[in-house]
């Protein structure tokens, strides 16, 4: 029978430095595991989502770039129907040259790479609106109006982005099949 004295001994001297050890190796386990969420958290809190919006109004009519993420979203390139949009290109210049010179663009965006977009900002690709084009009477702006949908219904458009990371690329893709819907 061990005696109080041998039993103190063998607690100090073998289970003791066993609880120890269990403990510092499941504190690093906590500690890894906690780090690790905290990272993806942290990458997850600066991810950016974009959206290709289009509004086709009677007096407005724009194609957009919204950022519903919580980070800036940096854009890498636009493809318009499968072909990249080069440096100090725009989407208009996917129009034919002479319509796109007959109006009056409200705003257009050229030099997409590297364009950031801030969390819930937006970039106007193109918008029209009838207000600009205001020496013309309401004939000749319902026939600007319908050749720019007829213009823009066979586009579909790809924007390709990034986080501040630029660890991974998402994207976002839309055909404006929705401009036919008055023609």
């Amino acid at each position: 029978m061990n005696t109080p004295q041998e039993t103190s001994n063998l607690f100090l001297d073998v289970v003791l430095p066993i609880l120890a050890l269990v403990t510092s190796i499941s504190a690093v386990i906590f500690t890894w595991l906690g780090l690790k969420i905290q990272r993806t958290h942290n990458f997850k809190s600066v991810r950016p989502i974009g959206k290709i919006r289009i509004g086709d109004y009677e007096s407005n009519i724009f194609i957009r770039i919204d950022n519903y993420g919580t980070g800036p979203l940096i854009i890498k390139h636009i493809v318009v129907n499968g072909e990249k949009l080069k440096k100090h290109e725009g989407l208009f210049n996917k129009l034919p040259d002479e319509f796109v010179e007959s109006i009056r663009w409200r705003n257009f965006t050229t030099n997409y790479v590297n364009r950031v977009i801030p969390s819930n900002g937006t970039l106007e690709l193109i918008r029209w609106t009838q207000e600009t084009d205001f020496e013309r009477n309401e004939t000749e702006v319902s026939e600007i109006r319908a050749e720019l949908r007829r213009q823009l219904k066979d586009l579909k458009i790809k924007v390709v982005y990034t986080d501040i990371y630029e660890k991974n690329e998402f994207s976002d893709k839309l055909k404006l099949t929705w401009f036919s819907r008055n023609l």
